[in-house]
């Protein structure tokens, strides 16, 4: 996510092994060489081609096209690692909806207009509190949550729609903890987003 870019997201991995070798490479990038904090944090992630890693660092630094060179990467290579047009992904793209399941965060603003059938929770002018109610009584708790997911929301109402699907939502450990602590976050801030 990138708060200089109205806190857009971006794909810069498909997978665990890509997403902890960004790490790794970040750290190295960080402190300027390969240090014992990158070598303890490889090894905690399971990344074993820090060597591999530490060249890509040397020629791209942490730029996400120069992850390209690394071999995790050569396969379901994601969106900021590649070439769009090459992209087998289903992160959006320009003038292409990904999956059913995107939210408002992973489209570039301008590309929103020459969309077609662009889900209701996309749409940036859409009620997203009286959206998310819908979808909660008719136990789309998927759409819910991409709902909550887009703009339109005032931290506090965000905040409640939260707890109400983390209450209708099955028991999982990881849910449950994520939204007990963005609810703790957002009782912090006035405004919205």
């Amino acid at each position: 996510m990138s708060v200089s870019d109205d806190y857009r997201i971006s794909e810069i991995a498909r997978n665990e092994e890509q997403l902890s070798q960004i790490f790794v490479a970040n750290l190295i990038v960080l402190q300027d060489e390969v240090t014992e904090d990158a070598t303890w944090l490889a090894k905690h992630l399971g990344v074993e081609n820090v060597d591999e890693i530490d060249g890509v660092t040397m020629t791209s630094g942490d730029d996400p096209e120069g992850f390209s060179a690394l071999s995790s990467f050569k396969r379901n290579a994601p969106l900021s690692s590649c070439d769009p047009a090459d992209y087998d992904g289903e992160f959006p793209t320009p003038n292409r909806i990904g999956s059913e399941y995107q939210c408002y965060f992973e489209y570039a603003e301008d590309s929103l207009d020459d969309l077609l059938d662009v889900p209701e929770w996309i749409n940036p002018n859409s009620d997203k509190p009286r959206l998310f109610d819908r979808f909660l009584d008719e136990s789309r708790l998927d759409y819910a949550w991409l709902t909550l997911n887009g703009t339109g929301w005032r931290y506090a109402d965000a905040a409640a729609a939260l707890d109400r699907l983390r209450k209708s939502a099955p028991a999982d450990g990881n849910f449950q903890m994520m939204a007990d602590i963005w609810i703790s976050f957002a009782s912090e801030y006035d405004g919205g987003y």
